[in-house]
């Protein structure tokens, strides 16, 4: 852009280019998403506007314009669908001020917050009714073992897939899992159920690769060639159970995860003593509309932060 003698008077067009140029850091798709926003619907009903001179109004005159226009498919464009609009505005905006080309912001643009997704998990209730659909869909042993690991321990795809025997104390009773990931505690307790049906497991897989003539691998999910793997049949197996108890939408391993932190919640378990046990590191991992109080959320950063230390009693 060529800079004038009075910047205050630089277009809107011309600082976008500008700013567009001076970064040379952005990838090329958020290149072309930027582009995309500023010759479309920025440009052409505020491009010649000086940017010290933009309102509120010229503000409007673009999302009225966006919402207005129909998109190739024909179908009306959503609400919230102009926001990545705002976004670059906002971003050409703070780039004028940093550069000098304004004094001060003329408008400050306030993208809205989405509304957090409904939180989907099983509840303590569904676990049973959720358990007998897996055994009547599958009748491996390995699909019915990782999908009680997941709901039951939380355990991640990737730590079902690297668990070893030797991760596993004797008779069952606690799991190991600290080698592979940042959990806070050494060792997960395991309930009385699931370390029968790791026993019962074990002695299968020992008669497996017996009869194959091959030593059983450490790994308690092995592929036929020895090496780890997550039982790919799970994944449509919790799909499918979910449907056949009457739940709707995707689901994944992972929700598998989330519902254990939900059902640890509904039975009375502290927001820590969750966050340590599943290895969530930061609070947003904790879910954010998992419904834990705030002022409760916030004693367990401070108690992260500041071992031994509440929230009130920090200097």
């Amino acid at each position: 852009m060529a800079r004038t003698k009075n910047q205050h008077l630089a277009t809107v067009a011309e600082t976008a280019d500008f700013y567009s140029n001076s970064r040379s850091n952005l990838s090329h798709n958020s290149k072309l998403r930027y582009q995309a926003a500023v010759s479309k619907w920025i440009t052409p009903v505020i491009g010649t506007i000086p940017i010290s001179k933009l309102t509120n109004a010229d503000v409007t005159r673009v999302i009225v314009n966006y919402q207005d226009s129909l998109p190739p498919n024909g179908q009306h464009r959503s609400p919230s669908a102009y926001w990545p609009v705002l976004v670059v505005l906002r971003s050409i905006l703070n780039f004028a001020l940093s550069m000098g080309l304004v004094t001060k912001l003329p408008l400050r643009i306030r993208v809205p917050q989405a509304p957090p997704k409904p939180l989907q998990s099983l509840l303590a209730t569904e676990v049973a009714p959720f358990l007998e659909a897996v055994d009547t869909l599958s009748t491996n042993s390995q699909v019915r073992l990782a999908i009680r690991l997941m709901l039951v321990l939380g355990l991640r795809v990737a730590e079902v897939a690297s668990l070893r025997w030797d991760m596993i104390r004797s008779e069952n009773t606690l799991i190991s899992l600290t080698r592979s990931t940042q959990r806070c505690l050494d060792w997960l307790p395991v309930p009385l159920f699931l370390s029968e049906m790791l026993t019962s497991f074990r002695e299968e897989e020992v008669l497996r690769w017996d009869s194959a003539g091959i030593p059983m691998p450490p790994w308690v999910f092995s592929s036929p060639d020895g090496n780890p793997r997550f039982p790919g049949a799970a994944g449509p197996t919790i799909q499918k159970a979910a449907n056949a108890i009457g739940l709707v939408g995707a689901w994944t391993p992972h929700h598998l995860r989330i519902s254990c932190m939900v059902i640890l919640h509904q039975l009375g378990v502290e927001p820590l003593a969750i966050r340590r046990l599943l290895g969530y590191q930061g609070l947003r991992s904790l879910i954010p509309n998992l419904p834990i109080p705030m002022d409760v959320l916030r004693e367990v950063i401070s108690r992260d932060r500041h071992p031994g230390q509440s929230h009130s009693d920090k200097s």
